[in-house]
């Protein structure tokens, strides 16, 4: 009696977090057929989403139809997203094509190298920025309770636009850096760039201990760094937009405080040794 016993296998995954554009396309290189097969379906539920009907008029659209069609379309596209990751997980580990480390220290960090996928269990942590830029528009949707006047919360809310535009990519997706800790260990630090694009769950429960897969996108050297805002949305870091951002961070700093976020001069920008990744899937 009270004796747990354990399951054989794992199967189901819960998600938060999945790039299936990038799964897609990986995929495609050795699994194409399969793939034609995934999109098959899909433009199977676009084509029986529409009801044409011949009316005295001319044609018309069936909406509740409709209406059913865009749900079926869209429950077969996340059906298939989570198809094709099983079927592109399963063959890279068949072809030994993951790193895996069980312990996490400049050893390990040293022999991976850039372009390889990893599969490891982290903590993840988000950003103090986005927490503080989250809190600071948290704090403007009830300004009466703060005392504040009309000309504060004008000022306010301009400087919470452009706090977006912070946390923002090239295309109008929130951009969230996140800390990935495996065994709970925050050196050297593994950083990642989450798009609310791919984003399955919300970030409520993010930062609890998750199975991560992600590409080493750069393995910080001495001499470089990377800002942790991008100006530059769609063009290589430069040693200026460190500098500037940096400079613009620190004042950024106190505000933090205020609103009980820590916010450390370690947080304002990527060194080395940092290792930087893209992340393709977040999921227990």
């Amino acid at each position: 009696m009270g004796k747990y016993q354990k399951p054989k296998k794992n199967l189901h995954r819960e998600f938060v977090y999945l790039n299936h554009d990038t799964i897609l396309n990986s995929l495609s290189a050795f699994e194409a057929g399969q793939v034609d097969e995934i999109l098959e379906k899909t433009t199977e539920a676009s084509e029986g989403s529409i009801d044409g009907g011949i009316g005295f008029k001319g044609t018309r659209v069936g909406g509740a139809k409709k209406r059913q069609g865009s749900v079926q379309e869209e429950l077969v596209k996340t059906r298939t997203r989570f198809s094709a990751f099983e079927s592109w997980f399963l063959r890279l580990g068949e072809e030994g094509a993951l790193g895996i480390f069980d312990d996490w220290d400049m050893e390990v960090r040293d022999e991976i190298s850039v372009g390889e996928t990893l599969h490891f269990t982290a903590d993840v942590r988000v950003s103090p920025l986005f927490k503080l830029v989250t809190a600071f528009s948290s704090f403007l949707q009830n300004p009466q309770a703060f005392g504040l006047k009309p000309q504060e919360v004008t000022e306010m809310k301009r400087q919470s636009r452009m706090m977006e535009g912070w946390i923002s990519d090239g295309e109008g997706n929130r951009s969230v850096a996140v800390y990935l800790r495996p065994n709970s260990l925050g050196k050297p630090r593994i950083v990642a760039r989450l798009s609310s694009e791919y984003l399955v769950s919300g970030l409520g429960n993010i930062e609890e201990r998750y199975q991560i897969i992600a590409q080493v996108r750069s393995i910080l050297k001495p001499d470089e760094n990377e800002s942790l805002v991008r100006l530059l949305k769609d063009a290589p870091p430069v040693p200026l937009e460190v500098t500037t951002v940096t400079d613009a961070m620190k004042h950024m700093q106190e505000a933090a405080v205020h609103l009980n976020v820590a916010f450390e001069d370690d947080d304002l920008s990527f060194t080395h040794p940092d290792v930087l990744v893209h992340p393709i899937a977040i999921f227990k």
